[in-house]
């Protein structure tokens, strides 16, 4: 699988920037095209990209519309012909709160960002995506995205938002089986990062005892990562329209 092409959202920080970093780095030569939807926090990316000239940022929010409607244009100005891979990676955990204590605006912006985001961004991606024969759309998402089992602590908004992705992956999979596509959600692991970190602070008060089991059980971004690219490497048609976490194991939805 050599010099392909990748978009990935949410470049500039976590799980997404260690992905352009690795892909970046990788003796074959990948293009990759990452967003950020704050240049001015992106200072790492940034740096990178100048160091990597495979690298490509443009801006991006996925929960705005307007924002969305920019991508071909900005596609297009970089001299993008085709897309081999699309990995939607860009979304937000801002709440544990209970549903009775959740505000009506937390749900819509998590469904936003996390849910209709990701596939209004793969509509304007689709097309490149044609172009190549590889048209793999990878979507990052959680084992919160499952109701069986169940989360053991609050993941409300979130966890909503993630299996209405979940949901949609499998549509959207049975809906391009003919163009040969292979959509899958993958769940990253529970990974050490700045976002996660702030989304599962509360739980330090609140279940003390359970945030040091969550924090037993965090891994690295770049031990996610590297999973997660061989991961995506070795998927085949048969493996459209299933959840895998970011070892290659199947999970249940």
């Amino acid at each position: 699988m050599s010099g392909q092409t990748y978009f990935i959202t949410g470049g500039n920080k976590g799980i997404g920037f260690e992905l352009v970093t690795q892909l970046s780095k990788a003796k074959d030569k990948n293009v990759i095209i990452t967003t950020t939807r704050s240049p001015e926090r992106a200072k790492k990316l940034y740096e990178l990209a100048k160091k990597f000239t495979n690298i490509h940022v443009i801006d991006l929010d996925v929960g705005d519309a307007k924002s969305i409607d920019t991508i071909e244009a900005q596609l297009d100005k970089i001299g993008v012909k085709g897309i081999d891979i699309y990995i939607s990676n860009a979304a937000i955990f801002q709440s544990l709160d209970p549903i009775l204590k959740t505000d009506g605006e937390v749900f819509l912006k998590h469904y936003a960002v996390n849910t209709l985001g990701p596939f209004l961004v793969f509509q304007k991606v689709y097309k490149y995506l044609l172009a190549k024969d590889t048209r793999k759309a990878i979507f990052i998402s959680s084992i919160a995205g499952t109701i069986s089992p169940f989360a053991p602590f609050h993941t409300t908004a979130y966890g909503q938002s993630k299996v209405a992705l979940n949901y949609s992956t499998i549509q959207l999979s049975r809906e391009l089986a003919s163009e040969n596509f292979i959509v899958v959600p993958i769940h990253p692991g529970a990974v050490s990062t700045e976002s996660s970190q702030e989304a599962i602070a509360p739980l330090a008060e609140s279940n003390p005892v359970f945030f040091e089991a969550i924090k037993a059980t965090l891994i690295t971004p770049e031990e996610s990562v590297k999973s997660i690219i061989s991961t995506i490497n070795g998927f085949e048609a048969k493996d459209s329209g299933i959840f895998y976490d970011y070892k290659g194991e199947v999970l249940p939805f």
